[in-house]
This record gives structure tokens, sequence and C-alpha cells, in this order.
């Protein structure tokens, strides 16, 4: 199996990972997501991206961060066969301070 290794990046230092956003349509974006595991939620990317690729809506939840917009992505991680509809959300505020 390949192995990958990366440098991590940002204060604190926090792993990389690479996936593919697909949407609905087809249309798709590769993301470098920063690891956080004091995060509680799987996955956050921009409220315009969560617009575009949300393939259906789900619960909004209020932190100290502001609103941030649920909805289920289509992940591709094909490194590991990895292509599953997960949770997520979008909010511009936590990308920023990321």
């Amino acid at each position: 199996m390949p192995e990958q290794r990366n440098p991590h990046h940002g204060t604190p230092p926090r792993a990389p990972l690479r996936l593919r956003l697909v949407g609905a349509d087809g249309s798709s974006t590769e993301k470098e997501l920063l690891a956080d595991t004091g995060n509680p939620y799987a996955l956050i990317i921009n409220s315009r991206e969560m617009q575009r690729l949300r393939l259906l809506n789900g619960a909004d939840v209020n932190t100290n961060f502001g609103l941030l917009e649920g909805g289920w992505l289509r992940v591709v991680i094909p490194e590991i066969s990895f292509d599953r509809q997960v949770f997520g959300y979008g909010s511009d505020e936590v990308v920023a301070a990321a």
C-alpha cells in the first residue's frame, strides 16, 4: 500500500488531508484540508463550495464561529478507494481561522 508523508501545516501544526468533493452535477474540486482532532465536525468547507457541492441539505449548527450550514457531501479519496457521502458544514469564518 502506498504511504503518504506530508509536512504538517499551520499553528499548531496539523496534518493535511487531500480529497475530492463531487457535486450532484458531476462537478468536482480538489481540496487540501487540515485534520483537527479537537473539532467535533467531520468536514468544514467555505459557504460558496457548500452551496455548490451539497447533495442534500442537513441541520445547521450554531457555534462560537457563527452558523455552520449542514449538508451531505460526496467525498472521494482515490488513494484509499474511499467514495462516500459525508455530512459536513459550510462556514467562511471557520475556513478563515484555519
